[in-house]
């Protein structure tokens, strides 16, 4: 019996473990049916049996970190709040330190909101995020004052939105003074309707109320971020399909384990005919088949 050699094996264990498997790749999308350059009959086949297979990317927990930004002037310490966004990494941001004199304060009641620090999340945030409700919502907001101020007054909110759901939460006799910062350590519950839902937008914001003095949101020193508990990929998946016409797309009938997919459709007029198929997940379109066929009388 031959013997292999050494290298001869380990290369072909490379070849072995390097070769595709039975199934799909990831964000792969196959059509089975019809066969590439069937003819069928309209007369005999009024409908279509249309199937295939698709993989699609498997969700798993996560966690997303946002970062607050404000890009004001450099040196300048009131700056305009439409300088404010969210972002997926930090940096050095030129309008640190802006601050703002609250306007109604010193009579401001619980929930007024009369004067806050708003970051939405924008170009710098790649969304859709897919949530996990399972875990909270953690992080630090570090926020700091140029006066000194009155102990026991403030009332801080920092209210986190997704979408439309805007959840609070409370910081009381949260005062920053000249000669110290406050720290908001964040801890919010997601409700549960939230779960493994895409959201668009995420919005931050820092409600400053029963406030004296003025105040700012510190984004560079320390950085002030969050923690979002999501997944790594969404669990909107679906398959559209269409005749020749992009327009006209349907959507197909999904396998329990979103592996294979199956539609039925009246048969196309006669003519050499195109069946589009795309795997879509998250808004996101994946892969993209295609089959050519032929339809007679």
């Amino acid at each position: 019996m031959r013997t292999m050699k050494p290298w001869v094996l380990a290369t072909t264990l490379a070849v072995a473990l390097l070769a595709p498997t039975s199934g799909h790749a990831v964000d792969e999308i196959s059509i089975t049916t019809p066969a590439e350059g069937a003819t069928i009959s309209r007369s005999a086949t009024p409908a279509m049996t249309l199937s295939g297979g698709v993989a699609f990317e498997e969700p798993v927990p996560t966690t997303r970190t946002l970062y607050l930004r404000w890009n004001g002037t450099p040196g300048s310490t009131e700056c305009s709040m439409s300088d404010a966004y969210l972002a997926d990494v930090s940096g050095v941001d030129p309008g640190n330190g802006c601050s703002g004199f609250p306007g109604a304060a010193l009579t401001a009641l619980p929930g007024e909101d009369d004067y806050n620090n708003r970051f939405p999340s924008g170009e710098h945030v790649k969304t859709p995020i897919t949530i996990d409700a399972s875990r909270n919502i953690t992080g630090t907001i570090t926020v700091r004052g140029v006066l000194n101020q009155i102990p026991n007054l403030a009332i801080i909110d920092v209210v986190v939105e997704l979408d439309e759901v805007a959840l609070r939460q409370r910081f009381e006799d949260a005062q920053p003074t000249t000669t110290s910062r406050r720290d908001l350590s964040l801890n919010i519950d997601i409700p549960a309707e939230l779960d493994r839902k895409d959201v668009s937008s995420v919005t931050l914001t820092v409600y400053f109320q029963q406030y004296l003095g003025a105040g700012w949101t510190e984004v560079e020193n320390p950085a002030s971020s969050f923690r979002l508990p999501a997944y790594s990929a969404s669990f909107n998946r679906r398959v559209e399909l269409n005749f020749d016409n992009p327009t006209t797309r349907f959507t197909a009938t999904l396998s329990q384990d979103a592996t294979s997919w199956t539609a039925s459709r009246s048969t196309p007029p006669i003519g050499s005919r195109t069946l589009t198929a795309r795997a879509i997940q998250g808004g996101t379109v994946l892969s993209t088949a295609t089959r050519g066929f032929t339809v007679t009388g």
